[in-house]
């Protein structure tokens, strides 16, 4: 009986481990590139000494670097740090997906609806504003948001979710969706969804904004229909806000916040089994750094050393098939370049 019952073990152990190392598909069906404006390496580790446990970006099992710099500027801003995201193309700070000769870059959103795929960019900002704007609109200066707004709504993508109500007057040929639940009942078709939030500093009750993980839902369930997978890019802005106003705090629940997206966005991964979720930053904002603390209690001291962005590399965070392609340091710009290899979709 005994023989029997180890028997029994050694063959599920087996079993398990087949299926563990049993290969998924050699490139992903769905991509989802998630974006946390001015987030460095410091708040994420602040983040989850906080929680009292990693956070689902340093859960992931790909981890890397990406250099941030233009060719000729150091730190970049938002718009280059975006563009270079976007397109894989280094600019000069302050253009969104153009060439610093006026040339319109082609985004990865782009290239993803051109292959046959269902396109979404979600915000907790204004999507007027880089770096959401620079996945889907291509302007010389940051500050032309009635003309990006206008970009928006002539776009292909198929779903478009974040604040800036004020730029879009007339959203003709558009459906308008009010609720992020909705969201995800809807069938694929061109829909737009404003849900603005306070800025960092003010106040705010629990429960009276939508957080950047009901928008994600939202959208995945929206984008889950399309026939031939789907391109998601999700942005959380309020975290660059929270270092240019020197607010700590308000920098590591913004993180949290942010996390909190990632963790919906692989438990969707692993049970499509098909999804490659990438998570990154454009650049960093205020270097926070950790002073002290008890990690056993969960506490560490944390301040910002500058109001500006700086110059400091971003972490990159993978999983998913062909999540081992984006290990080690390199430059921003090749972020997109090797998301797009992975995907099978040919620039």
């Amino acid at each position: 009986m005994i023989r029997i019952k180890w028997l029994v073990s050694l063959l599920a152990l087996v079993a398990g481990l087949l299926l563990a190392t049993t290969p998924g598909p050699a490139k992903p069906r769905n991509v989802i590139l998630l974006i946390g404006d001015g987030m460095g390496t410091g708040l994420v580790t602040a983040a989850g000494l906080r929680s009292g446990a990693p956070t689902q970006m340093e859960q992931m099992s790909v981890t890397g670097l990406l250099r941030t710099a233009t060719a000729d500027t150091l730190p970049i801003d938002s718009a280059a740090g975006g563009t270079a995201l976007a397109t894989g193309v280094s600019v000069p700070n302050g253009r969104v997906s153009t060439g610093a000769d006026g040339a319109i870059l082609p985004t990865i959103l782009e290239h993803a609806r051109a292959a046959g795929k269902a396109t979404g960019l979600v915000t907790s900002g204004s999507l007027t504003q880089a770096p959401a704007a620079c996945f889907a609109a291509h302007v010389a200066s940051r500050s032309a948001e009635k003309e990006i707004a206008a970009q928006l709504l002539g776009s292909r993508l198929d779903l478009l979710l974040g604040g800036g109500r004020r730029h879009f007057p007339e959203p003709k040929g558009w459906r308008l969706a009010t609720d992020p639940e909705q969201v995800g009942t809807l069938a694929i078709g061109r829909t737009l969804g404003f849900f603005e939030r306070p800025e960092v500093g003010q106040p705010a009750e629990p429960g009276s904004y939508v957080t950047t993980s009901a928008l994600v839902q939202g959208a995945l369930g929206f984008l889950d229909q399309a026939k031939r997978g789907f391109f998601l890019v999700v942005v959380h802005d309020q975290i660059d806000h929270a270092g240019h106003k020197q607010l700590p705090e308000e920098g590591l629940q913004h993180v949290m916040e942010l996390d909190a997206a990632v963790g919906a966005c692989r438990r969707f991964a692993q049970e499509s089994k098909d999804t490659l979720v990438v998570v990154s930053a454009d650049h960093d904002t205020g270097n926070l750094t950790l002073e002290r603390g008890v990690p056993s209690q969960r506490q560490v001291t944390v301040s910002y050393s500058t109001s500006r962005h700086t110059g400091n590399p971003v972490p990159v965070y993978a999983e998913g098939p062909g999540s081992g392609e984006f290990t080690g340091t390199y430059d921003q710009t090749a972020l997109p370049q090797r998301i797009l290899r992975v995907a099978g979709v040919e620039r």
